[in-house]
This record gives structure tokens, sequence and C-alpha cells, in this order.
């Protein structure tokens, strides 16, 4: 893939270095062009019988000019003399494509002179010559060998750029379509290219990948204008449009490289103070954008431009220098590429300066082409590395869910094991309370066997509870309680707790013989059972607890609170917070348990969508502890 990017970057630069026979190779050529000067219109109104007086005026220049932004108008005086036995027929052609107003002028057998206008204030659909020779061509005829003058008045709102060239109708069909073919190589590059990262941004959502996918049709937008094709077949009749173009196009590619910078490198994490400068940077970007419709380009982006492209440059070329220590892949490539396109811009300055004669369009081509397939490969091995970091993190994802599985058989097989064991103990402790319950209703039976046949059915209920406690955590463990709902006296099934577990303690109930519950009745006594154990273990021995259940309608549902209510002998204030949560032990030596009684009521009551909640008060040396249950009574819960 890299083979096939790198050789359709590269034939279009071939392309444009294949000997041709221009001016700069051909001595026939070299001596047409006798002279090129120029004149310089400061109030842009000076017509051109003002201009010809004024020929005197006029300074020599080298074919490439550069005038910076103005606003005002450059005249040249251009002096064409073809050799003995050459053709009489040539074509002028001025690059770059972006000029707003050309004008040729040239004189005819009557010495009067016609205009031939170009530009992108003139509709390019009128210019036929320029889809057959290429941008701003003008046709000559020289039908001797005595030397013409020509004057060439030059107006543009972007930066003033002129390359002159001269060539034979034939040589410029050829340039021109050889110009063609490497333009439309360089766009089929750069779309396979934009197609390729499109798909690296849909497998890691980067945001970077959508910045640079917009730097590369800026640049396609950028190339279609320098060399003419986009005023030409996409806008021929569109002028005011085009006219903004070149300056979007400036702006835009300015400020989607400073944005890749700052989201491929995370600039706000790695380079916190330079992160400000890029920030600013894309906060002034935009405003020498707006000056261009408000007419204040020309003054406006010579300064913003130029202060952006000498600081960004290297402060871009020393990021991506230094994020090869912070391992960011890919930082070598863009690296190179910022130093390719810094030699690009001092070769641009040196051509506009006069210093070095080189065509705009394949500078601008150059560029681009390199610049962005080089950060293309950035963007590679930026991609290849989140997929190593996905493959690793699959990879752990993996191991997790296998140990998980493995964790998940293992609670399984204690599950089974301790319901073999349950129902093991469970069964002799059936026959030891059924064996102690004949026992008790023995005749003559003293009052010592008594006693001790009801601390043997209390230890008995005791162990059953906790049984009952440690296997429905098991299973809540493994998948949620399901509560088998149905309507039952609450009544019954209060004293039948209090006076099988807890027959030897004082207990004040406050409960309606009527009073129903709508709720799972097995659920129901392990919970209260849990409850009342709490309240008697944790209450001093000469204290009372308190049971109570009454109807009562929260948030407009009718329901059953009911309110266990205890003191507890205490240094330290209970935490209350911490009652409900697994495993969770009181602070207190003469009762340990599991902690686990707590911890079921509440997942019952949750099960049942009731409410649960606790109160701690301090009472002289004591502390009064309330808990309150609420279960709601909905015909909704009953079906489920």
């Amino acid at each position: 893939m890299f083979k096939l990017f790198l050789l359709l970057v590269l034939i279009p630069q071939l392309l444009y270095a294949l000997p041709k026979e221009h001016l700069d190779t051909n001595d026939e050529m070299q001596e047409i062009i006798y002279d090129i000067s120029i004149l310089k219109d400061e109030t842009a109104k000076k017509t051109l019988a003002e201009i010809i007086k004024m020929d005197n005026k006029f300074s020599p220049i080298k074919q490439s000019f550069s005038g910076g932004y103005t606003r005002a108008a450059n005249w040249f005086r251009i002096v064409v003399q073809r050799p003995a036995n050459a053709s009489t027929q040539w074509v002028l052609s001025a690059t770059p494509a972006y000029l707003n107003d050309l004008r040729f002028y040239s004189i005819d057998k009557n010495n009067h002179y016609n205009m031939q206008q170009a530009g992108d204030l003139f509709p390019s659909a009128l210019r036929p010559i320029d889809k057959q020779y290429g941008s701003f061509s003008f046709a000559l005829t020289l039908e001797d060998t005595f030397p013409h003058v020509y004057y060439l008045r030059l107006e543009t709102r972007s930066t003033s750029t002129l390359n002159l060239s001269i060539q034979t109708p034939h040589l410029a069909g050829q340039q021109n379509a050889l110009n063609k073919l490497a333009i439309g190589l360089i766009l089929g590059s750069l779309l396979l290219i934009s197609i390729s990262t499109f798909f690296m941004w849909s497998t890691v959502r980067h945001l970077s990948f959508i910045a640079f996918l917009a730097y590369v049709f800026i640049s396609c937008v950028g190339i279609l204008i320098v060399e003419g094709t986009g005023q030409q077949y996409l806008l021929p009749n569109q002028t005011t449009f085009t006219t903004y173009i070149p300056q979007f196009v400036m702006c835009s590619i300015l400020f989607f490289i400073n944005l890749f910078f700052v989201l491929f490198f995370d600039t706000h994490r790695n380079y916190p103070y330079l992160h400000v400068f890029f920030r600013a940077l894309l906060i002034i970007i935009p405003l020498a954008l707006l000056s261009a419709p408000m007419g204040f380009y020309t003054d406006v982006a010579p300064i913003i431009i130029t202060t952006i492209l000498l600081t960004s440059l290297p402060i871009q070329l020393y990021v991506s220098w230094k994020s090869k220590n912070l391992f960011i892949h890919g930082s070598h490539s863009i690296f190179y590429g910022m130093f390719i396109y810094l030699i690009c811009i001092i070769i641009t300055l040196l051509t506009a300066l006069g210093s070095i004669s080189m065509s705009a369009i394949s500078i601008f081509n150059i560029q681009v082409s390199m610049l962005v397939f080089l950060i293309f490969i950035g963007l590679q091995q930026r991609f290849r590395s989140f997929q190593l970091l996905k493959r690793e993190a699959d990879i752990r994802i993996e191991i997790a869910e296998k140990l998980t599985e493995i964790e998940r058989q293992r609670s399984n097989d204690k599950s089974t094991f301790l319901n073999l064991v349950a129902h093991e103990i469970k069964t002799p402790l059936a026959v030891i309370d059924s064996a102690t319950q004949i026992l008790e209703i023995q005749p003559n039976i003293d009052s010592i066997s008594h006693k001790r046949h009801r601390r043997i059915r209390t230890s008995v209920s005791h162990l059953n509870h906790l049984l009952d406690n440690t296997f429905l955590s098991e299973r809540f463990d493994e998948s949620p309680l399901q509560p088998h709902i149905e309507p039952f006296k609450l009544n019954p099934v209060i004293e039948k707790i209090l006076n099988t577990r807890f027959a030897n303690k004082q207990f004040n109930t406050d409960i309606d013989d009527n009073l129903k519950c709508l709720a799972d009745p097995m659920l129901f006594k392990l919970a209260l059972s849990n409850l009342v154990d709490n309240a008697i273990k944790f209450s001093p021995r000469d204290s009372t607890p308190e049971l109570k259940a009454q109807k009562f309608n929260k948030n407009n549902t009718k329901g059953i609170l009911l309110s266990v209510r205890n003191s507890f002998t205490s240094d330290i204030e209970p935490d209350a917070s911490q009652w409900f949560t697994k495993y969770y032990q009181q602070n207190n030596d003469l009762h340990k348990g599991l902690g686990l009684g707590l911890f079921m009521v509440h997942k019952i009551i949750m099960a049942h969508k009731g409410d649960i909640r606790c109160k701690v008060t301090p009472i002289e040396h004591q502390w009064q502890i309330l808990i309150q249950l609420w279960l709601p009574e909905t015909r909704e819960l009953k079906q489920s």
C-alpha cells in the first residue's frame, strides 16, 4: 500500500521535472521575451494611455515577480521579438491561477491596443483559450522579427505573484495536458489516502484523523485553484465566489494543520504551555479569513499569515521531534513532512523575491503532496499502535472473561457443595427438633428438662436460621431474588417467629390482628427473624425490644410499615451506614456473627421494591436503635 501511494505521489513530480521546450531550456525561446519592466500604480486607477506616457518610469525585473499583498496595480511592459525562421504563433502564459484581475494589451495593425481580460473577476467560461493552453493564456501573433511591446496589468486581492512563460501553441497544449495529468494523479493519490484514513478513523475514532481529512480536502481545493481547473470546470461563471477561494484555502490549511498537531500530539496534556499558543492560533486564523469578505484581507492577511508561519513552523518541528521521547508513534514521519514543508515555504519565498525561477504550481503540489503523504505515514504508524493497544486490551478482556468463568464455575461448585452440606445438616436438625418437641409433651417432665429441651430447640432454630442466611446470600450472588408474592396475616407469622426462636426473651408488640401483608412469606420470615435476632442480641438484659406494624402510605402508595426498636450500649456511636454491608460486624466482643443478617434484610426488601432505614438516637449512656422497613401493597408487585 505504501509503495502504491509513494508511486502516485512521486509520478506527478517526475512529470513536472521532465525536460520541456520552454524559455528556460530552448535557446530560440529564450530570446523571444526581450525585456520585462514594471510600473506600480498606487491608485490602481491609471489608464493604458497614462501608463504609456510614463515609459521612462518602468523598472526591469525578472520573469518571476512578487509584489506582496497590496491594493496597488502593477503594470508590466513586455518586449517580445521572435528570431528569424521561428513560428509566428505564440502563447504567453501567466501563473498562478488565483489572480483576480489580469488584463493583456496587444497592438494591432492600426496601432490600436486590444485588451484580453482574465482573472477571478472575469468568468472563466468566456475564455476557452484557458482550457486549451492553461489558465491566463494569451495568443500572440508575431508576423515579423521586429520588437513588439505588450502591456499586462495585474491587480489582485491576494498576494501579487506572477510567473510568465512563452511557448508555441503546440508545446503549450502539450504542457497543459501534462499538467492536468499530473494534477489528476496527485488528486487520485490524495483520494486513496483520504479513503484509507477514513477507514482508519472508523476503527480508532481519533479526532486527529478527521483534522487530517479536512486538511487533505482543503489541499485538493487549493491544487485545483492554483492550477486553474477549479475556475475552468467547477465554477466557470461564479466570479464572486472564486475570488474568496484562495483566501479560504490559505487560512484553512493553516487552521487544520495546527488543529492536527493539537489533536495528534495531545498538546493539552504533553505540551501545556505550547497548547496555549496553538489555541491562540486557532482563534487568530479565522479572523484573517473573516477579513476577506469585509475587504480588509489585503491589510490583515500579510501580518497574520506571516506571523503564524514564522512562529508555528519552528514549534511544529519541535513538537514532532520531541514527541519521539513520549513514544508517540508517527512523530518522525510528521517531522520530516514538516521539514519538507518548511523547505517549500523557503523556496516559495525565494521565488516570490525573484531569487530563483520556478513554477508556483509545482512548488504548491510538492508541498501539499509530500506533507500529506508523510503525515499519512505517521497516521498509519499511530493507527498500528492503536491496533496493538486494542489487541492487548482484547487479550486482557479475554483473560478476564476466562478468569471470571473459572471463578463462576468455582462459585457454582461451592454453591453445589454447600447445598449438599445444608441438606445433610438440615435433615438431622429436623430430626432433633422433632424429637425435642415429642419430649416436651411427655407427662411429668421436670422444669430442668423442659428448659434443656427449649434450649435445644432454640439452638436448632438458630442454626437453621444461620444456614438460611448463608445459602440465600450465596444464591443471591448468582442471580437476583425472585420473590413469590402472596397476601398473609402478619400477627400469626410474627407470633410464630417470637415463640419459636425467642420464647425466652420478652418482646413488646403492637400489631393489629387483621393487618395483612403482601410479600413472599419465606423471605419475609427470614428478614423479620434477622431484625428480631439483632434487636435481642444487642439489647441489654434488662431492656425490652419493641415491634410495631401499621399501615403506611409512601409516595401515594399503600403499604405496611414495620418498626423494630431496641437499646444498645456502646462507647462509640454505631455507624448505621455500614449495617447493610455484607460481612460487616459491629465491634462487640460479646456478640459475634457472620455479618449477613442485615445484608440479607436489605436485599429482601429491595427485591420487594420496598424501603428500609435506620436511625440512631443517643439516650443517656445508651443508643436507641430504630429500624423501619416498608413493604408496598401494589397490584403490579403482586402480579410480578
